[in-house]
């Protein structure tokens, strides 16, 4: 099994350039859980909780992202303070709603 690329890049060299092939990889483990890489993950807005639908298709396996995390970033009381509850990290806008929806 080879590997997938993702990129055709140059990398400068001595006497030029020459054309690379950018992959990326991941091993399955011993309970079948495997890792999304880095790039892939921020490219595509991969976060904890995102749904991954994966197609056997013969000869490759496709996999393709269906939704962002169904979880929502929520205000919570603790030691008397207000803080932003979530699992993942979360934008500015999401911040400014979880505010907006304790204030009501």
């Amino acid at each position: 099994m080879g590997h997938v690329p993702i990129a055709l890049g140059l990398k400068p060299t001595g006497r030029g350039m020459i054309f690379i092939r950018m992959t990326n990889t991941s091993t399955v483990g011993k309970r079948s859980q495997t890792v999304v890489p880095l790039g892939i993950r921020r490219r595509h807005g991969i976060t904890i909780g995102t749904t991954l639908e994966w197609t056997d298709q013969g000869t490759h396996i496709r996999i393709v992202k269906l939704s962002p995390p169904s979880t929502r970033a929520k205000l919570v009381r603790k030691a008397g303070y207000l803080m932003l509850s979530t699992d993942r990290p979360v934008t500015a806008e999401e911040t400014r709603r979880a505010i907006e929806e304790h204030a009501l």
